[in-house]
């Protein structure tokens, strides 16, 4: 493993360590697509689900099944 992959994951550990130690959910801006996905389920396994707030909204520049996507994953 490389030197940077190794910097990245430490810094990784330490959020997710410091964060055990508040006492506020995390919020994800889900959109119901891959990469908002595995950064909902990311915060779920590193967390814990009831740590995490998934957040999403419409707009006029969505597209229209995105939110219909979101709900039926989460």
């Amino acid at each position: 493993m490389n030197s940077g992959k190794r910097d990245i994951e430490r810094y990784i550990e330490k959020i997710v360590q410091w964060y055990k130690t508040v006492e506020i959910p995390i919020m994800v801006l889900f959109s119901g697509g891959v990469d908002s996905s595995v950064v909902l389920a990311t915060a779920c396994l590193s967390l814990g689900c009831e740590n995490v707030v998934a957040v999403t909204a419409t707009s006029p520049i969505r597209f229209s099944d995105d939110l219909e996507w979101a709900k039926r994953i989460a």
